[in-house]
């Protein structure tokens, strides 16, 4: 078989792969837990955040999914969050996503990584002077 017809068969089985659909439920939903965030007038902590995903219904988003972030309740943020089945994961359920956005003039633009496993939803997130992390679980409701 000539290499050329093989590497084409290879790019063509990865382009498929990386359009593969994601589980609309893997995000979609109520999830709560606990951020941590590096700056010093933090001293390392966090605290409460919750998320409430749902999928975009544009074919040209497809497997994208706008999460709003709630620190309390008068600090909001909308996240793109672009995901993809986790092709290294043992698990069937596991997404792994990503995203950036630009939070506005005070906040900056900050991009996002994680990964949704089950009920446990992870991931970190990188701004303008900070690094941080979040673990949040589904709500039950």
């Amino acid at each position: 078989m000539p290499r050329a017809f093989l590497f084409l068969l290879l790019l063509h089985a990865a382009a498929l792969h990386a359009e593969e659909a994601v589980q609309a439920s893997t995000l979609t939903g109520t999830w709560s837990g606990r951020w941590t965030d590096s700056r010093k007038e933090y001293g390392g902590s966090g605290g409460a955040f919750t998320c409430e995903a749902h999928e975009t219904e544009a074919e040209t988003t497809k497997n994208c999914w706008l999460a709003t972030f709630s620190l309390g309740k008068s600090r909001h943020f909308k996240i793109r969050l672009k995901a993809q089945n986790a092709p290294d994961d043992k698990t069937k359920d596991a997404v792994i996503f990503s995203g950036a956005e630009d939070l506005g003039g005070s906040q900056g633009i900050y991009i996002w990584h994680g990964k949704v496993t089950g009920a446990l939803f992870t991931g970190d997130y990188q701004g303008p002077g900070e690094v941080g992390t979040f673990k949040l679980i589904r709500d039950s409701k």
